[in-house]
């Protein structure tokens, strides 16, 4: 009596050891990959903006209805050697950098190099953007000439760069902006006398409905 009840209980065990592992190989072949980085569409809008003043420019659209963009961004050439940079701004005293072109200085660096972007907000997954046609147009109209130099400058450890920058969103990547009938926001560019920004292309990102 005590070998058969002791074959049962083995019998038992080796049961539930492989219905576990049954289950494990299914939850882990038919659960979703992870592939650390979220697909989306990036609007692309082709520009060709000189501008070579510090001035605002007004961001609106022709679109009749609203809608939300969750990432704003720019690329183009600076072309000077002073200090160039642009802010999102939306008349209430907020201001979100979208790029200026001082970086740290590398070790070794020699002569000057173009600036580019690869943003991955901290904590936060990867966006692996991909280009589209603009689904809804945005229009950037001038707007008054400012009497404002830049605000940012270089520490010891940085240096200015010029030539092209491609896709930069210092603070403008991940962000919850509505646009539509009577909503606008403002462009604001500062400049040392001299340097100039070549605008070619904006892009942003549209929250699904």
């Amino acid at each position: 009596m005590k070998k058969k009840s002791h074959d049962k209980l083995i019998k038992l065990e080796v049961g539930i050891a492989i219905c576990l592992f049954l289950v494990g190989a299914l939850a882990f072949f038919s659960g979703p990959g992870i592939t650390g980085h979220v697909a989306s569409d990036l609007n692309t809008q082709p520009v060709n903006m000189l501008i070579d003043e510090s001035q605002l420019f007004e961001l609106t659209t022709t679109s009749t209805e609203t809608f939300h963009i969750t990432s704003f961004r720019l690329s183009g050439t600076i072309i000077g050697d002073g200090i160039a940079e642009a802010y999102l701004d939306n008349g209430r005293g907020q201001q979100l950098m979208i790029f200026n072109n001082i970086k740290e200085k590398e070790k070794g660096m020699s002569g000057l190099t173009g600036i580019t972007a690869k943003v991955v907000g901290e904590g936060t997954e990867e966006l692996e953007l991909i280009e589209v046609p603009a689904k809804k147009t945005l229009l950037i109209k001038p707007a008054e000439v400012l009497n404002q130099n830049p605000i940012s400058s270089p520490t010891e450890e940085q240096a200015l760069f010029d030539g092209e920058f491609d896709s930069k969103c210092t603070d403008t990547c991940f962000i919850e902006m509505e646009l539509g009938p009577g909503l606008g926001y403002n462009l604001i560019f500062r400049m040392e006398p001299g340097t100039q920004i070549h605008l070619t292309k904006i892009q942003y990102t549209i929250k699904e409905e």
